[in-house]
């Protein structure tokens, strides 16, 4: 019995690193997520010559929309077999992590999408989907553990 409670013990120990290192695994994951997804939507706008962006809601879900012609407010962007893209939740795909912040370069904060030009360079736009202006600094999006993805205002790189 004593040695069923020491092999028992040994196991717990054992296993708190792992648990730990999983977390760690799924922010990582989640932030190569959001940074793929934001490639995703600045390469489009840029190959598609339309206004695409990237919607982070406050439940922690990245939407891809585009604007399909002036003045049209943001639809979801639809895929190359005319399939509409889910939403992506990064708590349900990510146990565990979840958007803290979300920040454009106009410091707009909560929901908000991360738009980007035909040139590449993000931008804010007004919910008609009008544009507004230029980003006066870098947006970023903060993760739970405190990971940050960031959206160069000056060349549209994403870190």
């Amino acid at each position: 019995m004593i040695l069923v409670v020491i092999l028992i013990g040994i196991l717990a120990v054992s296993a708190v690193p792992a648990l730990s290192s999983l977390s760690a695994s799924r922010e990582a994951a989640a932030a190569r997520e959001i940074r793929r997804l934001l490639q995703v939507v600045r390469l489009t706008a840029m190959s598609s010559g339309r206004p695409t962006g990237l919607s982070v809601s406050t439940a922690s879900e990245l939407t891809l929309v585009q604007i399909e012609s002036t003045g049209a407010p943001a639809a979801p962007l639809v895929g190359p077999l005319g399939e509409t893209r889910p939403p992506v939740s990064i708590r349900s795909q990510f146990g565990g992590t979840s958007i803290s912040l979300a920040r454009t370069g106009l410091n707009e904060t909560g929901a908000v999408t991360f738009w980007f030009g035909t040139d590449g360079l993000p931008h804010s736009r007004a919910a008609d989907g009008t544009p507004s202006s230029a980003w006066t600094s870098d947006g970023t999006i903060r993760l739970s553990s405190g990971t940050t993805v960031t959206v160069l205002r000056i060349s549209g790189a994403i870190e």
